[in-house]
């Protein structure tokens, strides 16, 4: 468990795979890459920024509407 920690925890403060496949002593890239590469930082920010791709520029308000929404505007609220 504590070898998987350290694995994980070099691969997320940006440490090579490669290097973490020679700390770990695997006899080939591969086998690092099999077991620990969704854990790269370099593919986690990558994934992270196309993610933030779909969503909203504009903050949303209260049922998912869009602050300025028109729908919305100048109406009474109803009470809970």
């Amino acid at each position: 468990m504590f070898r998987d920690t350290f694995a994980v925890e070099l691969l997320k403060h940006g440490v090579s795979l490669e290097t973490v496949s020679m700390l770990l002593g695997h006899a080939s890239i591969k086998v690092t890459e099999k077991h620990y590469k969704p854990w790269v930082k370099t593919l986690q920010d990558k994934l992270e920024a196309d993610a933030m791709k779909g969503w909203p520029t504009k903050p949303l308000g209260k049922k998912g509407r869009d602050v300025g929404d028109r729908r919305t505007a100048g109406r009474r609220r109803r009470p809970f």
